[in-house]
C-alpha cells in the first residue's frame, strides 16, 4: 500500500514543477517582451530619423552652416536671430541626446544604433563639437552628455569591427562641399 506520507510527497513535487514551468515561461515571456519593445524603439528612432525632413535638416546643417565660433554661430543660427534654424539645431541635439539615453541606459542596443546613425552622427558631432563646448562653457557643463556618450560608443563600435575611424574634430564631409551651398537650403 502507499503511504500517505508519499502521496502528500509527490503532490508536493508536481506543485514546484508548476511553479518552475510557470517561472520559466515567465522569464521567456519578459525576454520576449523586452526584445519586442527594442525593436519598438528602434523602430521609432528609425522613423523619425529617415523621415524627409529630418535628413533634408540635417545635410542642411552639415554641409551648408558655415561659421566662425559660437558668436557666429548663434548670430546665423540662434533662436532670436533665426527661430526656424535655431529650431533645426535643437531637434537635431534633442534627437543625438535621446538616443543617448536609450544607448547609456542598456534600452536599445548600440549597435542597433551604429548601424543607423553611425555616419551622419559623427559627423554632425565632429562639426558641432566646437559649439557645444563653447555651451558647456557658458550655458550648462553637462550639455549633451548623452550625446557625446552616444559618440563615443559609436566610435567603440567602429574599432571594435575594424571599421576606419575619421579624426576627431574634422568634418568628414568637407572634401564633398562646394563653396556654393546654396543647393541645400
Amino acid at each position: 500500500m502507499i503511504d500517505l506520507a508519499e502521496i502528500q510527497a509527490a503532490y508536493y513535487m508536481v506543485a514546484a514543477t508548476g511553479v518552475l514551468v510557470a517561472a520559466g515561461y515567465y522569464i521567456l515571456n519578459m525576454r520576449a517582451t523586452l526584445e519586442t519593445r527594442q525593436v519598438q524603439l528602434f523602430m521609432d528612432i528609425y522613423k523619425t530619423y529617415s523621415s524627409k525632413d529630418n535628413q533634408k535638416d540635417r545635410d542642411v546643417m552639415q554641409l551648408a552652416w558655415k561659421f566662425e565660433g559660437i558668436q557666429d554661430f548663434i548670430e546665423k543660427y540662434g533662436a532670436i536671430k533665426n527661430p526656424d534654424e535655431h529650431a533645426k539645431w535643437d531637434t537635431q541635439v534633442a534627437q543625438y541626446i535621446g538616443i543617448g539615453v536609450l544607448v547609456r541606459k542598456g534600452m536599445i542596443k548600440p549597435d542597433l544604433v551604429f548601424d543607423l546613425i553611425y555616419d551622419s552622427f559623427t559627423v554632425f558631432w565632429e562639426k558641432f563639437l566646437p559649439i557645444i563646448q563653447e555651451l558647456r562653457k557658458s550655458y550648462m557643463s553637462s550639455y549633451a552628455r548623452d550625446a557625446e556618450y552616444l559618440y563615443d560608443e559609436m566610435r567603440r563600435i567602429a574599432a571594435e569591427r575594424g571599421l576606419q575611424l575619421p579624426e576627431k574634430g574634422r568634418n568628414l564631409l568637407s572634401k564633398y562641399e562646394s563653396a556654393d551651398s546654396t543647393v541645400l537650403s
